[in-house]
C-alpha cells in the first residue's frame, strides 16, 4: 500500500494505492498517542486507486492510520504526516 500526498494537508484528498480493492473498507486515524480521532470511508478513484479527505480539524504533526475491511478484519497500516 502507497499513500500520497504524504506530507498532506487538512481538508485535502489522501490517495491510497492498493493491489486489492478497498471498497467498503474503512481507515483509522490516531493521534501520537495512540487515540483514535476520526474513522474515515474510502471512495474509489480509479483503477487500484482510492481517496479519503483528510479532516479539516486536525494539528499539524504525525499521525497513523489503521486499515480494515468491511468485517473488521485488519489490513495494513502505516503513517501520515500533516502539515
Amino acid at each position: 500500500m502507497k499513500t500520497f500526498p504524504n506530507p498532506i494537508k487538512p481538508g485535502h484528498l489522501l490517495t491510497i494505492e492498493s493491489q486489492t480493492s478497498l471498497l467498503n473498507h474503512k481507515i483509522d486515524l490516531y493521534n501520537i498517542n495512540a487515540q483514535k480521532i476520526a474513522t474515515l470511508i474510502f471512495n474509489e478513484k480509479n483503477n487500484n486507486q482510492y481517496e479519503v479527505s483528510i479532516p479539516e480539524k486536525l494539528a499539524s504533526g504525525l499521525y497513523f492510520y489503521k486499515v480494515f475491511d468491511k468485517d473488521g478484519g485488519f489490513v495494513n497500516n502505516g503513517k501520515i504526516q500533516i502539515q
